[in-house]
């Protein structure tokens, strides 16, 4: 938790996101230093990390404002609304594979529901490129991404909400910014949890 209550410089070279994670396994070292920051509901808080829902999503399973909703449930238990997180590298690179996860929902039937962006920008680029939402056979996104872990928000969902939310992101479009407006920015959206940036499409018949 000390990581949470830090804040850094981001060199390149010296003290990049690989550094961060091994530091956090005690094999290397990282410079940061501790900052007192005020409480989340405070809007003056400076914490970046504590504002930032994909990091907090993906450390802690929590979302700022919502707390430890989610919990980890198995396979045979899917049910709509379930996020499922894959490798976002293939690669036997252990920090890559750590870092960055590809987020899509459980939308029932065997399909799940998600958001990639189209253009060449890496997973850490602030570069806003070309985004696609859509859906896709479980067991396809299982083979071209390999095994996930599913989590539930805790309670469940209003399947009624969801699935009007899964309908209207199907008939929208927006850009993927790796910051921003991501694949869990989005599969958040959908469980009503965050805000997601995009916009119907009108089809004309």
């Amino acid at each position: 938790m000390e990581a949470m209550n830090s804040e850094a410089e981001y060199c390149a070279s010296k003290n990049n996101c690989i550094h961060f994670t091994l530091s956090l396994l005690g094999l290397e070292k990282f410079s940061s230093q501790l900052v007192d920051f005020q409480d989340e509901g405070d809007s003056s808080s400076g914490g970046a990390m504590l504002g930032n829902t994909s990091t907090r999503f993906l450390l802690f399973k929590s979302i700022p404002g919502h707390g430890d909703i989610f919990e980890e449930v198995f396979e045979g238990e899917l049910q709509p609304g379930d996020i499922l997180l894959f490798p976002l590298d293939r690669s036997n690179d252990i920090v890559s594979r750590a870092l960055f996860k590809h987020a899509a929902v459980y939308c029932g039937d065997g399909e799940v529901i998600h958001f990639v962006g189209t253009g060449t920008a890496g997973p850490s680029s602030s570069q806003t490129i070309p985004g696609l939402i859509s859906k896709q056979g479980y067991q396809t996104l299982i083979k071209e991404r390999g095994q996930c872990r599913i989590y539930r928000k805790k309670g469940g969902v209003n399947l009624s909400h969801f699935r009007n939310r899964v309908r209207n992101a199907m008939r929208s479009e927006a850009n993927y910014n790796a910051y921003t407006n991501n694949c869990i920015h989005f599969a958040l959206s959908l469980l009503g949890l965050e805000k997601f940036s995009s916009q119907l499409v009108q089809i004309r018949c």
